[in-house]
């Protein structure tokens, strides 16, 4: 990884966790912390205990003749960080001139965070220094904070919040502090040039008991050995990318880190493989061990998020990368709708790497069993081979006001209704991937069965793009692009209905206002089809989504006139009527663009110089939008990847490009990785350390054409559009590619040389 030091002016994550690779005691509770440098603040490790206390901070102190250092501008020289991973940090400063200081942390067990304070007398008169670590404890209602005790003649701060109780230890025998918060402290005289080191922590437990036991834990017997296993351990897991661009390099360092902290290595293999949403200070205590399953509520990480995480683990961690397919693959969990159409693309990921048939093997019957469900009746209604998404949020497209029927200004309607573009193109993707697979296993059988779906997507594929050019969304029946259309607005209980005839046939949205604590009973929607027979649909409660203000209906039914609602029987409210506008363009739709093709222009999003996609691209690609919008991280990769598959180098690494600077920006102000930021202006938004918010390095490497498969095998294909040198290294291996010239050192010291764009496979001894 790119070595130190590293400046709070560099984008690095601050958030500090226990590794589960790494950690010896996944007893609970697990806490995160964040580490906070803020100059007219004093340095410190925040968290919000899991949720259990309202905050608790973590004060490291030094003092050089009983004078208190403080807030870190009252210091001689700003924070350098030596070192730094997803559960260490190890920071340098200098209170004075005459006083160097070094503060390490380390997030060894999930329920505790353990520190070493060095002070060294630089001056060249006999000083006393002092070493002091406070705790502030804000509880909840009910706690206790932070207070001095006594057990066994040991003087150590305890404090209690919610579930938790929190146990602060130094090593050796510190002397209480009262002001200005309660703390620990251990001073020595020093003569110049001598130093001191103490170790303290900090340890949260479910129980008293449990708290002092861990309180009296032995403090590790050599501190600096074990420092430098795990940071041998850390380089054997880690891709190390080195571009001209510093930034670059820390940004894909964040990358791996935050990865790290999201998953660990299982301890029984028939449990498979747990792994984290997200992992951040607010996250709810939890017992460390507990296993987290895939889920597709719209809180939890869909496939494509699941994509992103192993994509950033791979090459580096391919056997964690096959645990967590088992896992999630015993483990699926889809009962009410398919998986994000990337399930057969993120196991072809993995084979990519780990290279075992037997591995495709086992995974395809579920492969073909969860892609081929799209097609089923419940999700390609008129079985037209174009199966429909359920909702916003499993498409990860909830920023289209066009589908969001919390917004009943945008005039919505239900995303079901419709057939994407986006979604067709996927799918076909997974099923080529799926034949790609029973080619390598010679399954036959299986193939003849995706066959007829593969030759029906493309059919419909093609007709899309000939009857409907330019669309991502067109109705489901009508298979048209419909402007919106206010049809009647009527007020309850006394309606007067008029006939109206819609411009086109279309489907009806209705907006029921009725604040009455009770859905209204059965009613009909009466009107006529587009043959000009008498049409009724029956609206039951199935077909109504019960809304803050009152209820949103989509019709099944396509209508070429709107008569009445029919026996709706509601005291008071208001009935508003219309069609809904599908002349969308979204980031989805990009996936159909075939590339620049003669003097065809390019898309509008591929302008370097527009400011509104500055920072990547939204997902609403409206013309018509003067702003931007929230960077949909994983539609941004998927594109990437689309745009390198068809050839588009050149455009991949632009808007690669355009997400690294969002990137940047994010962990320069938040030191921490965010859900996304917006495209014009670069601020962060969303929840914290959470897979949403990984760019995978794989990436980058994937646009220059390099493969490592692992330390003694590499391709490298293609075209290179990096316009500097790119230098990989992994576990002694080193690749550098730079325009056409590719130079290869294997860990024994061979070399290989590669020039041009044809593709090759290198091997080590």
């Amino acid at each position: 990884m790119p070595s130190g030091p590293y400046f709070t002016t560099d984008p690095i994550s601050l958030t500090l966790a226990a590794d589960h690779a790494f950690a010896t005691d996944l007893e609970s509770p697990d806490i995160v912390w964040q580490l906070e440098l803020e100059p007219a603040q004093p340095l410190s490790l925040q968290t919000s205990l899991g949720l259990q206390a309202q905050s608790f901070r973590i004060f490291p102190f030094v003092t050089r003749n009983k004078h208190i250092y403080q807030n870190l501008n009252e210091y001689f020289s700003t924070p350098r960080i030596d070192s730094l991973t997803s559960n260490y940090a190890k920071l340098n400063l200098s209170p004075d001139p005459e006083t160097q200081a070094s503060f390490e942390f380390w997030a060894r067990e999930p329920y505790a965070i353990s520190g070493r304070v060095t002070l060294r007398n630089t001056s060249t008169e006999n000083a006393e220094l002092s070493a002091r670590v406070a705790g502030l404890l804000v509880p909840l209602d009910g706690g206790q904070g932070m207070s001095i005790t006594k057990l066994d003649y040991k003087t150590y701060l305890r404090g209690q919040s919610g579930e938790l109780t929190v146990a602060l230890v130094m090593e050796g025998m510190p002397k209480p502090v009262i002001s200005p918060n309660q703390a620990l402290e251990i001073n020595q005289l020093l003569q110049p040039g001598e130093e001191f080191s103490i170790l303290w922590r900090c340890s949260l437990a479910f129980s008293p008991t449990q708290s002092q036991e861990r309180a009296l834990k032995a403090f590790p017997a050599n501190w600096q050995a074990e420092v430098a296993r795990l940071e041998v351990a850390n380089q054997a897991r880690a891709l190390e990318i080195e571009t001209p661009l510093h930034d670059w390099n820390l940004v894909f360092k964040a990358m791996q880190d935050q990865a790290n902290l999201l998953v660990k290595k299982p301890e029984d293999p028939e449990q498979g493989l747990p792994f984290f949403d997200r992992r951040n200070t607010h996250s709810p205590v939890s017992k460390a061990h507990e296993l987290r399953f895939l889920s597709l509520s719209s809180d939890q990480s869909s496939i494509l998020e699941i994509r992103q995480l192993l994509r950033t683990l791979l090459p580096a961690q391919t056997q964690l990368a096959v645990d967590l397919i088992r896992s999630i693959l015993k483990n699926p969990q889809h009962k009410n709708a398919p998986p994000f159409p990337q399930l057969a693309a993120l196991v072809w990921d993995v084979h990519t790497y780990h290279q075992q048939p037997s591995f495709l093997a086992e995974c395809l019957p579920v492969l073909a069993e969860q892609t081929l469900r799209w097609f089923s009746p419940q999700h390609d209604r008129d079985q037209d081979g174009l199966p429909e998404w359920p909702n916003p949020d499993h498409a990860r497209l909830s920023d289209l006001i066009n589908f969001d029927i919390w917004r009943e200004e945008s005039l919505p309607t239900r995303i079901s209704s419709t057939e994407s573009l986006g979604l067709a193109i996927l799918l076909s993707g997974e099923l080529e991937t799926l034949q790609r697979m029973t080619r390598v296993l010679g399954n036959e059988q299986l193939s003849a069965q995706i066959r007829p779906h593969q030759e029906g997507l493309g059919a419909a594929i093609t007709r899309f793009r000939s009857e409907q050019p330019g669309a991502s969304f067109i109705d489901r029946d009508t298979h048209r692009v419909l402007p919106s259309q206010k049809v009647i607005e009527v007020e309850l209980p006394d309606p007067n209905w008029q006939s109206v005839r819609l411009e086109t046939p279309a489907r009806l949205n209705i907006l029921l206002k009725h604040h009455a604590y009770c859905m209204p009973k059965d009613f009909q929607v009466v009107g006529t089809d587009i043959y000009g027979q008498e049409l009724r649909e029956t609206i039951t409660s199935s077909n109504m989504t019960w809304l803050t203000y009152g209820f949103h209906i989509t019709t099944e039914s396509v209508f070429s006139r709107f008569d009445r609602l029919q026996n709706l029987e509601v005291a008071k409210g208001s009935v508003q009527v219309y069609t809904s506008d599908l002349e969308i363009t979204d980031i989805s739709q990009q996936l159909g663009w075939e590339g620049q093709a003669g003097e065809a222009e390019l898309p509008t999003w591929a302008a370097p110089q527009d400011f509104r996609y500055r920072f990547g691209l939204p997902t609403d690609l409206n013309p018509a939008k003067t702003d931007g919008g929230s960077v949909n991280i994983g539609w941004n990769c998927l594109l990437i990847e689309h745009l390198n598959r068809i050839g588009e180098k050149k455009l991949a690494f632009e808007l690669l490009s355009r997400l690294m600077l969002g990137f940047t920006g994010m962990l320069k102000r938040e030191h921490a990785l965010m859900e996304g930021f917006t495209s014009n202006s670069g601020s962060c938004w969303g929840k914290r350390n959470g897979m949403r918010g990984l760019l995978p390095p794989l990436l980058l490497l994937e646009v220059a054409g390099i493969q490592i498969i692992n330390e003694q095998k590499v391709s490298i294909s293609g075209e290179n559009p990096c316009p500097w040198p790119l230098i990989v290294r992994f576990r002694g291996l080193e690749v550098r590619r730079d325009g056409k010239n590719t130079t290869i050192q294997f860990p024994d010291g061979t070399l290989a040389h590669h020039f041009g764009s044809s593709g090759k496979l290198f091997t080590g001894k």
